[in-house]
């Protein structure tokens, strides 16, 4: 089955590890396909709900989604947030419609979460288990199950992007 794929905005500096990211797969949830009306292959609407729903933590403060500015094209560069003494890093492989982020923490071995992307969309992508949104200087992104501590599960993060 073709799904929509993942247009390159940029070619920016990315992280030596994207040889790691997963590759292929079937449509995930997090999408839905719409017929367009002259007949043309389905185009995808990325769901990005829960992540416009909750508050956004951007440094130490939280701020609403809606007060940072949509950016139509997703830059695939390397997006980076630090929590605490925690750094998070996330990457986007167009070629294999991937996300990965990986954890880093003083003294602990690094954490690394693969998301299977279904649609990209006017800067908009979504997963299953994860909705993101292209903003100004960077990223809001949504994990449903981080399955990490020092994400919080009740918040979308802003990950800078990495000049």
């Amino acid at each position: 089955m073709d799904f929509p794929r993942l247009h390159t905005a940029s070619t920016a500096r990315r992280s030596k590890r994207l040889g790691a990211l997963l590759s292929g797969g079937l449509l995930a949830a997090g999408c839905t396909l719409v017929q367009a009306d002259d007949g043309a292959a389905p185009q995808c609407q990325a769901q990005i709900t829960t992540l416009m729903s909750l508050p956004v933590l951007d440094g130490t403060e939280t701020f609403e989604p809606r007060l940072y500015h949509p950016s139509p094209d997703l830059v695939y560069a390397q997006y980076s947030v630090e929590l605490g003494d925690t750094l998070l890093e996330v990457s986007i492989d167009p070629q294999n419609n991937t996300l990965t982020r990986w954890t880093l923490e003083a003294g602990e071995e690094e954490d690394v979460r693969h998301y299977q992307l279904s649609c990209d969309e006017n800067g908009r992508f979504s997963g299953d288990g994860v909705e993101g949104m292209a903003v100004d200087g960077g990223l809001l992104l949504y994990e449903a199950k981080a399955g990490d501590d020092s994400i919080p599960d009740d918040l979308a993060l802003f990950y800078s992007r990495d000049h």
